[in-house]
Order: structure tokens, then sequence, then C-alpha cells
């Protein structure tokens, strides 16, 4: 009697497992990839719609101060005669202030 020693008998069912876990790998990593992509995705929506363009094209407008270049927050950050920098969608607009 002839013992098997063959190394094709006890190899073959290992590179079955192995190619299974493989399989099943990439498959795990396909899926967190995607998973990942989605989250990314989500994110970047996310900071889209808190971007000063996406609010310019809601219709919204920043007044930019000529003299100091700052954005104007409250109407005490202009004074009458200061020149503004209307900043819209489209481009911008010069404007002046003028007294109530």
């Amino acid at each position: 009697m002839r013992c098997e020693l063959s190394p094709k008998r006890w190899l073959t069912p290992v590179r079955v497992d192995t190619d299974a876990l493989t399989a099943r790998q990439d498959r795990a990593l396909l899926a967190q990839l995607a998973a990942h992509r989605h989250a990314l995705a989500q994110r970047a929506a996310q900071l889209h719609a808190l971007s000063p363009l996406a609010v310019l094209s809601r219709g919204y407008a920043i007044a930019l101060s000529e003299r100091t270049g700052r954005a104007l927050r409250e109407p005490a950050d202009a004074e009458v005669g200061d020149r503004l920098r209307l900043k819209l969608h489209g481009g911008e607009v010069r404007a002046e202030v003028i007294p109530r």
C-alpha cells in the first residue's frame, strides 16, 4: 500500500479555501469602499450647501467695504459715503452708502 504524500492532495482543499477567502475579502473591501464613497459624497454635499458661492446662488449678496475690504455684518459697519462691493452670484456691483 502506497502512502499518498503528494502535496497536491492536501494543497487542493487549501487552495479552494484560500480562493474563497480571497473572494470574500474582495467583496468586503468593495462594500467598504462603496460606503466610504457614499459618506464622502454626503460630506461634499454638506460642504457645498455651506459654501458662500452656494449662498449667493440662492439670491443673497455679500457686502464688502472698499475701505477695509471686510464683509459688513451690521449696518454700523458702514458709514454714509462708504463705497461697497456687492458680491452676487453672477458677479459684482458697486454701491455707495447714502443717508437714511
